[in-house]
């Protein structure tokens, strides 16, 4: 027996028979992770959600919510208000903290459907509120993650 056939013996799983082996293999890949309920719901074009958010001064922001993937033509307008926002000067123009503010704010206006039961009156015209940590809450944890799940992006 050469040198190598004992390194291979070695290796060789007597300890376990191969059936078992090919058992203990299909059953994990049978085996599923349970579902989360809420990354179900935002693969749908519409999905309703309850947004409860504490501001650094401590006010509170609750309301349900239904957010609505926007058509091309959607886009497009959000394209457009989010232009008209920033004065149409150019994207790249602005500070970063404007741009981002009013991409969310754009997005938002579109893409929140005010007409749900429940709609908080507060969030009829996102750019009346005096804390942007509001909207950027709204879009980072919920909206923008229902558009990333539905587009196949997260």
């Amino acid at each position: 027996m050469t040198e190598m056939d004992d390194r291979l013996k070695k290796l060789e799983m007597t300890h376990l028979p191969m059936s078992d082996l090919k058992a203990q293999v299909a059953s994990s890949m049978d085996e599923k992770p349970p579902e989360d309920p809420k990354r179900l719901a935002r693969l749908n074009a519409r999905y309703t959600f309850r947004f409860d958010f504490t501001a650094k001064n401590g006010k509170r922001w609750e309301g349900t919510f239904t957010s609505v993937i926007p058509t091309i033509k959607t886009r497009q307008m959000i394209g457009v208000l989010r232009s008209q926002m920033g004065g149409g000067a150019p994207i790249g123009s602005l500070d970063n903290y404007v741009d981002n503010l009013n991409y969310a704010v754009a997005h938002l206006t579109f893409m929140l459907d005010e007409t749900a039961p429940d709609f908080p009156e507060w969030a009829n015209d996102l750019r009346n509120l005096d804390d942007p940590s509001v909207v950027f809450a709204l879009w980072n944890t919920e909206v923008q993650p229902h558009e990333a799940m539905f587009l196949g992006r997260e």
